[in-house]
C-alpha cells in the first residue's frame, strides 16, 4: 500500500516536471521563430511620442529675442516728421529713412503722436508683442475735411460793443448848433448875467428873475380935461 502510494506520487511529479519542460521548450521555439521571421535588421518597436525610425528628433525652438523693432514710415514722404511719446520726442522720420525703435518685448503698447508742419497730427498705437511696421498717412491741413469724423470749427463769438451801458450802444454825438443859436441846456446870454455885486447861482440852480424899475403912480386927474 505504501509502496503504491509512493509510486503514484513519483509518477505525478514526473508528469508535472515533463509538462513544465514541454511548455518552456514551446516558448523558446516561438521566440526563436519570431526572431527569424523579423530578421536580424528589423527595427525595434516604436514607443508612443517617439519619432519614426530614420527621422531625427526636432530641435528645441530658439528663445525669442528680449527686444522688438518698431519701424515707422510716413506717407507721403516729408522732410521733417517728429514722433512723440507723450511729451518725449522719440526721433524724426527722414526721407527714405524710417524711424526704428527698440523696445523690450511685451512691455506694453506705445501711444504715439506723429507731427509735421502743415499736416494734421496723427495719433496711433504700436504694440510690443513682436516686430511691428507702421505706415502713417499724413493729411494736409487744407484737406482735413476729407477725414472721417471731421467737424466744422465753430467761429469765435463776436466781441461786445464798446461804450453804452448794459449792452445798449451809446447815443450818436449831436451836431453843433448854427451860429447865433444857443445849444440846448446852455444858459441864456445877455440879460441872463447877474448884476454887479450879485453872486452867480450854483450850477443846476436857475438864476432869479431880474428886478424891474418902479413905475410912477398915475395922478387921479391925469387925462381929465
Amino acid at each position: 500500500m505504501t509502496r503504491s502510494f509512493r509510486r503514484s506520487g513519483l509518477v505525478s511529479g514526473l508528469a508535472l516536471v515533463s509538462g513544465l519542460a514541454l511548455v518552456s521548450t514551446l516558448a523558446l521555439l516561438g521566440v526563436s521563430a519570431l526572431g527569424r521571421a523579423q530578421g536580424p535588421g528589423a527595427p525595434a518597436p516604436v514607443g508612443p511620442g517617439a519619432p519614426p525610425p530614420g527621422v531625427a528628433a526636432p530641435a528645441a525652438p530658439a528663445p525669442l529675442p528680449a527686444t522688438v523693432k518698431i519701424t515707422i514710415i510716413a506717407a507721403p514722404v516729408q522732410k521733417r516728421v517728429a514722433v512723440f511719446w507723450g511729451k518725449r520726442r522719440l526721433g524724426l522720420i527722414a526721407p527714405h529713412a524710417p524711424l526704428i525703435l527698440q523696445r523690450p518685448r511685451d512691455s506694453g503698447p506705445l501711444d504715439l503722436i506723429i507731427q509735421c508742419e502743415g499736416f494734421v497730427p496723427v495719433q496711433t498705437r504700436a504694440y510690443t508683442f513682436g516686430d511691428t511696421k507702421l505706415i502713417v498717412k499724413l493729411t494736409p491741413l487744407d484737406q482735413k475735411n476729407t477725414l472721417l469724423g471731421y467737424r466744422e470749427e465753430v467761429p469765435p463769438p463776436a466781441p461786445p460793443p464798446t461804450g453804452g451801458d448794459g449792452g445798449v450802444p451809446a447815443a450818436p454825438p449831436t451836431a453843433a448848433p448854427p451860429p447865433g443859436v444857443a445849444a440846448p441846456g446852455a444858459p441864456p446870454s445877455g440879460g441872463g448875467a447877474p448884476p454887479p455885486g450879485v453872486a452867480a447861482p450854483p450850477p443846476g440852480v436857475a438864476a432869479p428873475p431880474a428886478a424891474r424899475a418902479p413905475q410912477p403912480a398915475a395922478r387921479p386927474d391925469a387925462g381929465a380935461r
